[in-house]
């Protein structure tokens, strides 16, 4: 079974796309050039990422747009067929970091970095560098919290929770716990 989920994700995927063991693309999501998609994470319908990193356990809602290549404002024309500029798409590396929830129609624009833990809210646009733990919503995106204070952030980042197998993160978490009593 893991064998043909796996034929059907990469089906949907660009040649040099790679996902990770354990994540999962629904079918009509699209997975762009020179993205990688880290272990237990998943991609919701119409989820578009070009030129992306994302971390392990993330969670992205359906129809976000992340790291889509940008038309060069500075030329005579955006048009691609005009000739005016070298026929390309400005496009640095966005990257998600691990645990990051990204709602459902959100838009991440190329080049963002996106904190460990961080929640973009539904239909946000999210145009600045995203810190961890911070929520953000609205366009353009604004933090509205943090998901937690600093001190439980910096044990959560330094747990570096998300690179253990499933089967162990519930001992970590029942770990951290009796730290932040």
């Amino acid at each position: 079974m893991k064998k043909i989920v796996r034929t059907i994700i990469c089906k949907i995927c660009h040649p040099f796309a790679k996902i990770g063991k354990g994540s999962y693309a629904a079918p009509s999501s699209t997975i762009g050039h020179s993205s990688v998609v880290g272990q237990n994470s998943y991609l919701a319908k119409g989820t578009i990422i070009s030129n992306t990193i994302v971390g392990n356990y993330c969670s992205i809602g359906p129809y976000a747009l992340i790291g889509l290549g940008e038309h060069d404002l500075s030329s005579y024309s955006t048009s691609l067929s005009s000739g005016a500029h070298n026929a390309s798409l400005l496009v640095d590396k966005t990257v998600l970091g691990s645990d990051v929830w990204i709602g459902a129609g959100a838009v991440v624009r190329a080049g963002i970095k996106v904190g460990h833990g961080a929640v973009i809210g539904a239909n946000s646009v999210v145009t600045k560098d995203v810190k961890p733990y911070s929520v953000i919503v609205g366009s353009p995106g604004k933090v509205i919290k943090f998901r937690f204070d600093q001190r439980q952030i910096d044990l959560l980042l330094q747990s570096q929770w998300w690179n253990y197998k499933p089967k162990l993160v519930p001992k970590i978490f029942k770990e951290l716990e009796k730290d932040l009593l």
